[in-house]
């Protein structure tokens, strides 16, 4: 009963706090990164170096937004443990507004964003990109000891975009507490976007996370931890109505509305560096855990591939849940 009242009330707040969010600033409206065409022809991402550089520092830029959390030490819950959480994160993003003849490799976000007033012009985007995520760890003794599995649901703030998220961790060494060396522990996780039809982008990452444990005053356990990770950022385009304000089909057959459409070609992974360290107390069934990661900027898989003109990226997060 505890563990069903602690369920809904984390959806009431992920309700209420979706209701306060300025509706769609931060939805995706890829087809503004295109550059004008010539008179009389479509738009061409294949030919479009600039809105190609704009599409990849945004999805590289949001693939870290979206990307898995890490906000715990490398011990696991135990094969009989459970942990639920609600986790708030803030993570800095490009979001310079784009003066009138700046292209849109200058300020993707910006444009890349449905977030508009009456009159077209963009609101004002917010400094970080806020995310709320409800994650649930389970401890099994299968496929072997000191497994951990985690999956949970990321909802960006200001937006419709969701990521689901699963992960799986082995702790190499833990529980020895007394010993000088520190918990190990190896994790590999997945998030997969959903909410938008534009954009197909998954993100995987690989980390390792080194911490230790002690107990205060007999009551309180603190656990700070350290680690390092490799973010692999994978996005596929998918087909854009580069003119969604138009009825195609209330043309007819012969609309030239039509074939008013466009898809990114693919591209090379993004490979994002992470490191990170954070700090979590318990007291009883109480967790609570706070945490800071750097994203350095992206780097590529293929060297003749389009450029990933990303910036580092700051991301703080907040954790509080139940360890049972």
């Amino acid at each position: 009963m505890k563990r069903m009242r602690v369920a809904t009330a984390v959806i009431v707040i992920l309700g209420a706090a979706s209701g306060r969010a300025q509706a769609d600033v931060l939805d995706l409206a890829l087809h503004r990164l295109l550059s004008p065409p010539a008179m009389g022809k479509p738009l061409d991402p294949e030919n479009d170096e600039i809105a190609k550089a704009a599409y990849r520092q945004l999805t590289s830029e949001l693939g870290v937004v979206m990307a898995p959390r890490f906000l715990s030490p490398a011990d696991t819950v135990g094969y009989s443990g459970f942990q639920f959480t609600v986790d708030g994160s803030f993570t800095t993003i490009s979001n310079q507004a784009c003066a009138a003849d700046n292209s849109a490799d200058q300020c993707p976000w910006s444009r890349g964003m449905s977030g508009r007033d009456s009159h077209g012009v963009p609101h004002q985007l917010p400094s970080v990109a806020s995310t709320l995520t409800v994650m649930a760890r389970k401890g099994i003794w299968l496929p072997m000891p000191s497994f951990e599995l985690g999956a949970g649901v990321t909802k960006l703030m200001q937006s419709d975009l969701v990521a689901l998220q699963v992960y799986g961790k082995l702790a190499l060494h833990e529980g020895f507490h007394r010993w000088p060396l520190p918990s190990l522990a190896v994790r590999g996780g997945a998030s997969r976007l959903l909410g938008t039809s534009q954009l197909d982008l998954t993100t995987v990452q690989i980390d390792s996370t080194i911490s230790l444990t002690r107990g205060i005053a007999g009551t309180v356990t603190i656990a700070p931890y350290l680690g390092a990770a490799a973010l692999l950022v994978i996005a596929r385009g998918q087909v854009l109505d580069t003119t969604p304000s138009i009825d195609a089909y209330g043309g007819g057959p012969n609309s030239l509305d039509l074939n008013n459409n466009a898809v990114f070609p693919a591209q090379d992974t993004i490979v994002r560096w992470r490191f990170y360290g954070g700090l979590r107390l318990s007291y009883s069934v109480l967790v609570l855990t706070m945490d800071y990661a750097l994203s350095a900027r992206g780097s590529l898989m293929n060297s003749g591939a389009i450029a990933d003109r990303s910036t580092d990226q700051h991301t703080l997060s907040i954790s509080g849940g139940f360890l049972f």
